[in-house]
């Protein structure tokens, strides 16, 4: 009687079980490199020194953009985020503090009070947190 059959099936089985492995591996969200994690704070830093709120929310919405493209997420930022949810332990506030970045950008008078530019840099520091910044 002739096995070879069972040997090609298991061949086969564990050729398709490496490439699985493999493909979930490699789809992993991995941690951020030690220089990746030196930069991202340097410009956290700069944010939070910064005088103009305006531009401190800006500037700390595409910072979150930048991280979750290192992390191997693509698209516009609002379409990370919904991959990423799981990710977030307040991914409502991370939105919200997103939002206000959108209208600062798209509105040409609209003003940010201290008390939500505060609320909104803390929003986005708490999502630096989940991303293994801190």
């Amino acid at each position: 009687m002739d096995n070879s059959w069972i040997w090609i099936f298991i061949g086969i089985f564990v050729a398709v079980d490496i490439c699985i492995l493999v493909y979930v591996l490699s789809r992993q969200k991995r941690g951020f490199s030690l220089a990746d994690k030196q930069r991202f704070l340097e410009h956290w830093k700069k944010i939070q020194t910064g005088a103009d709120k305006r531009h401190a929310i800006m500037d700390a919405d595409k910072l979150l953009d930048q991280m979750l493209a290192r992390r191997g997420y693509s698209g516009q930022l609002g379409d990370k985020l919904k991959r990423a949810d799981k990710v977030f332990t307040d991914i409502n506030g991370i939105w919200q503090a997103h939002k206000l970045r959108n209208r600062l950008a798209h509105e040409l008078d609209f003003n940010v009070s201290p008390d939500e530019a505060r609320k909104a840099l803390k929003q986005f520091e708490a999502a630096y947190r989940d991303l293994g910044l801190f």
